[in-house]
C-alpha cells in the first residue's frame, strides 16, 4: 500500500510509512522465536503486532521521521548548499544514516525477543550500548543486510519472475497429467 501511495500521493506514503513497523515486528519476533528455538507458528507474527504494536509504530515513526530529517540534510548539503560546508553536512548526514540503520537492526530483535520483555527504550539503550561494544559485528550486520537487500530490490523483478515461471510449470506439471486418458464423455 506504501509504494503504491508514492506514485498517487507521495505525502500519503510519507504518513503511511511508519505502518511498515507492524510487518517488521511480526517478522522480528518471528525471527526472535526461532534464535530462541520456540515453535513458531504464522499466529506468533500477528501475535507480536498486537503486544508491541505500539513500541513498534513508535519505534517506525521515530525512524521515518529521523530519515527525513537526515535525508533533507544530505540533499541540502549536497545539492543547495555545496562547498565545504555542504560537503560536511552531507557527510555527517550519511554517517548517522548508517549509525541510524545499524541501530534499527539490532533493536528489531532486542525489541521483540519472547524471554526478555523489554520497553522501548530499553531495546534503544541496549542497541546503542551493543553497537558501542562490539562494533565489527555491528558493521558485519548492517553491511550484510544492506547487501542482502539491494540485492532483493535489484533482483526483485527476477525473482518475480521466476516464481511466475515456477507457478505455471508447478500447474502443467499437476494438471497435464491428469487428462492423459480422457473418456469419451469428456471429449
Amino acid at each position: 500500500v506504501v509504494v503504491a501511495l508514492v506514485a498517487v500521493w507521495p505525502l500519503g506514503a510519507l504518513l503511511a510509512a511508519p505502518l511498515l513497523a507492524l510487518p517488521v515486528a511480526g517478522m522480528a519476533g518471528l525471527g526472535a522465536r526461532i534464535v530462541r528455538g520456540m515453535p513458531v507458528d504464522v499466529h506468533d507474527g500477528f501475535a507480536a503486532w498486537r503486544s508491541h504494536g505500539r513500541p513498534a509504530l513508535l519505534l517506525g515513526t521515530g525512524a521515518v521521521l529521523v530519515a527525513l530529517v537526515l535525508g533533507v540534510d544530505l540533499v541540502l548539503g549536497i545539492g543547495s548548499m555545496g562547498g565545504p560546508v555542504g560537503w560536511a553536512l552531507a557527510t555527517g548526514a550519511i554517517w548517522a544514516l548508517a549509525g541510524g540503520w545499524a541501530v534499527m537492526l539490532i533493536t528489531w530483535p532486542l525489541l521483540l525477543d519472547p524471554a526478555a520483555g523489554r520497553s522501548l527504550s530499553d531495546a534503544l539503550r541496549l542497541a546503542v550500548r551493543l553497537a558501542m561494544l562490539f562494533p565489527a559485528r555491528t558493521v558485519a550486520l548492517t553491511v550484510a543486510a544492506t547487501v542482502v537487500l539491494i540485492v532483493a530490490t535489484v533482483l526483485f523483478a527476477a525473482l518475480a519472475t521466476f516464481a511466475v515461471a515456477y507457478v505455471l510449470v508447478l500447474a502443467a506439471v499437476v494438471v497435464l497429467p491428469a487428462p492423459e486418458p480422457l473418456p469419451a464423455w469428456c471429449a
